[in-house]
């Protein structure tokens, strides 16, 4: 995207700001930066496609998803998980030296439990004559790994949804046919459910799973047990990413084309459908990102947000104001005119052991 002329932190209301560490995966990196809220570079993380797996220089020369990470998971003792969009996934000591890769198709997202597993969307080529007979589609599954990398389980939504109430979904207007094969979900956020919710939508009890499916711009709930969609909703965003469950059980999510063109960030109520918070811009400028886009509710009441197309990174207040404002310094072009996407960003707890960067 056209760059802005501002470059790193340019906002810092230290008074109303919820002061932290700042995890970002960026355009320009295959790798992880942690910054302060100054903007200067506390620790790095990365691993280049073809250090994993030398043997698919092919695959990094012609895939656009081997060029850098588009999510990274940050253990408390230093370690960090990156995804290589559609190729996989690798684990790094805080040193950047790689534990353990896992490939399979791994894209977008992946959420590390409690207890170790990590809760991967993975996708493959499948030819299914129900959803066409011209050409593939590309089916996503949750793919379950123990802490070491080794598959545990796999759950294709596909059949998810085949198994559910739900299936006519994916006769939506939505589905987009390509040249080669249909992108029929396009899953970038993936969720274990802790219970909060089950009071009032027996669906999300704990150890089922929130998706978001951009095709199909609907947040889905799957019981992996039972392998079947058992909740769906749709119609009040389009191409949505980074769906999370608040305490209080509202969904908070980045709208990416469902503000007439523009984008907004929409906290509401699932029960009810009302809209409770939203944040579009400081009105002047518009909020908007084509595509990717994150959202997180800071324990202040705070939201931070990546307006990933333009490279910023902004911390708003209930109100809308502004107390915090990153803009990505990855730049390119003849003159630095060009800035790279910062694909998500993410307010480390104040809990969250750092020790390791000593």
């Amino acid at each position: 995207a056209k760059a802005s002329s501002s470059s790193g932190v340019t906002i810092h209301d230290d008074s109303r700001s919820w002061e932290g560490l700042n995890l970002y995966v960026s355009g320009d990196f295959p790798g992880a930066r942690l910054i302060d809220m100054e903007g200067d570079l506390v620790h790095e993380w990365h691993c280049e496609f073809t250090r994993a797996w030398p043997d698919r220089q092919r695959e990094y020369a012609t895939d656009r998803g081997a060029q850098n990470w588009f999510h990274a998971h940050l253990f408390e003792n230093g370690d960090i998980i990156g995804v290589f969009n559609g190729l996989g996934i690798v684990k790094l000591d805080q040193d950047s030296n790689l534990l353990w890769k896992y490939s399979e198709g791994s894209h977008h997202h992946l959420h590390v439990a409690d207890d170790g597993r990590i809760f991967v969307i993975t996708r493959r080529d499948l030819f299914t004559p129900k959803i066409s007979r011209a050409v593939d589609i590309l089916e996503d599954a949750i793919t379950v790994l123990d802490a070491d990398g080794n598959e545990l389980d796999r759950v294709s939504l596909l059949d998810a949804f085949w198994n559910s109430d739900y299936a006519s979904m994916l006769k939506s207007p939505a589905v987009r046919l390509g040249s080669q094969r249909i992108d029929l979900f396009h899953t970038n956020r993936i969720v274990l459910l802790d219970g909060t919710l089950e009071d009032r939508i027996p669906a999300f009890r704990k150890g089922n799973l929130l998706l978001s499916l951009r095709e199909l711009s609907a947040l889905v709930v799957v019981d992996p047990e039972a392998e079947a969609v058992v909740w769906a909703m749709s119609g009040m965003w389009l191409e949505q990413h980074c769906p999370s469950v608040m305490d209080d059980g509202d969904i908070l999510l980045f709208d990416n084309q469902g503000d007439y063109g523009s984008s907004r960030v929409l906290e509401f109520d699932p029960v009810t459908q009302a809209i409770d918070w939203s944040y579009s811009g400081d009105g002047e400028t518009d909020l908007y990102s084509g595509r990717f886009g994150t959202a997180q509710r800071l324990p202040n009441g705070n939201t931070l947000i990546a307006e990933s197309h333009y490279g910023r990174a902004l911390e708003v207040t209930p109100d809308g104001e502004t107390v915090w404002e990153f803009h990505n310094p990855a730049r390119a072009g003849d003159s630095g005119e060009l800035v790279a996407n910062l694909f998500e960003i993410e307010r480390l707890p104040r809990e969250f052991d750092t020790g390791w960067l000593d």
